[in-house]
């Protein structure tokens, strides 16, 4: 449906009294115009609109009650309300239903050989989930001295990417993954103070790409949860097969993420470019490998670079649960 000039005018009222309270500002638009306005339609038309400046963590009233706030807090709540909102989307969407998991695509570097033989044999997925570093940021990596591609131009290749696979599945899940981080520790560490603080907010790394379309999800955060499953792409990795999988559900019990988020049954793990299915604590761990080229420079320089590989991971939903057999990770 198309918005009217009354209801982004409204829709900026209460941006400026809700800030980015979406699940109120539903609730009021719904209520003045009686029609359903969906949470993404919201979102977009809210970050899109040539009558409202959108702040990514703008509060609404009470702005001044938490002046001391640190902005990583803020960050992070944004990021969680956004988990959950999402938690809530898929559950109410699909009963059951069918996840094509891929990771480390590390734009421009990506096979894209080995991501169109993947894409094409699973276009039957309802919901394609890239676990993390989508982009490579290498021209500002601390490996240094390597600028024949420019941020700019590893944008524009994400997006003719990105394209045909929003054109494919229903919805894409993207979580950020350490590459992303570059971006944000770049502006921390190589930009003026007076400066970096405004770039960080402007620019969240994947959301120069992802808010071009309405069916791609950018969770701005290292780890989402979807149905009972946690998608996690760490900091760091483990030269023990495996190991990192294990971590990451150490690291979501010891701080009780079931007690936040709820149940899950299913941890699957990006980074480390290795292709593992086990078991730790109950949980079903995979590690989807990666869908980047193999013979990158700096593969060599990684001492985990050996063991790198190409896959990807299917996960079945069944009656919003999964388990041992409902998850395969498969070697392209």
């Amino acid at each position: 449906m198309e918005w009217t000039s009354k209801q982004e005018l409204e829709l900026s009222n209460l941006y400026d009294v809700y800030g980015n309270n979406y699940s109120e500002i539903i609730r009021e638009m719904n209520e003045k115009f009686d029609r359903d306005f969906s949470f993404d339609s919201v979102r977009n038309k809210i970050r899109r609109s040539s009558v409202i400046s959108y702040i990514p963590n703008k509060r609404g009233k009470g702005i001044f009650a938490n002046l001391q706030e640190n902005e990583n807090v803020s960050d992070y709540k944004e990021a969680i309300s956004d988990i959950k909102y999402y938690q809530k989307f898929f559950k109410e969407k699909y009963k059951d239903a069918k996840i094509l998991n891929i990771s480390d695509l590390h734009v421009p570097y990506t096979d894209i050989d080995a991501l169109e033989e993947v894409i094409y044999n699973n276009q039957d997925a309802d919901i394609c989930v890239i676990n993390g570093d989508l982009l490579d940021f290498k021209s500002i990596s601390s490996y240094g001295g390597v600028r024949e591609i420019t941020v700019e131009e590893e944008y524009r290749m994400l997006f003719k990417i990105m394209k045909p696979i929003a054109e494919i599945f229903d919805y894409v899940v993207v979580t950020e993954g350490n590459h992303c981080r570059r971006l944000k520790n770049y502006f921390s560490h190589k930009v003026v103070t007076a400066l970096s603080g405004y770039l960080a907010d402007k620019h969240k790394p994947l959301q120069e790409v992802t808010r071009f379309f309405d069916n791609v999800i950018y969770i701005n955060h290292w780890f989402t949860h979807i149905f009972d499953i946690v998608f996690a792409h760490p900091s760091r990795y483990s030269k023990i097969k495996g190991r990192t999988s294990k971590n990451v559900v150490e690291n979501r019990l010891k701080k009780e993420h079931e007690k936040e988020f709820g149940e899950f049954n299913t941890v699957s793990v990006g980074h480390s470019h290795v292709a593992t299915k086990n078991t730790f604590f109950g949980r079903t761990t995979i590690e989807t490998g990666c869908l980047e080229q193999l013979d990158v420079e700096y593969r060599d320089k990684d001492a985990k670079g050996a063991n790198w590989v190409h896959a990807y991971a299917i996960i079945e939903v069944k009656d919003h649960k999964t388990d041992w057999n409902s998850v395969q990770v498969y070697r392209v």
